[in-house]
């Protein structure tokens, strides 16, 4: 299993810094993990968003 995290570096509601902390000690923990920071994007889904998620769902 791959946990991927898509984050915005807009968000005023969870601060991206959560996002790199959550990456970070998932990797730790030797997990399998990704994270995307999508520029300008705040607490929501843009385009972007969706077509990284659909490259990380379809990738091996």
């Amino acid at each position: 299993m791959i946990v991927h995290f898509i984050h915005g570096d807009a968000d005023p509601v969870i601060p991206v810094a959560h996002a790199h902390n959550a990456a970070r000690a998932l990797d730790a923990l030797r997990a399998r993990v990704t994270l995307d920071v999508v520029p300008r994007l705040g607490h929501g889904i843009n385009p972007t968003a969706t077509d990284l998620l659909l490259q990380r769902l379809r990738a091996p």
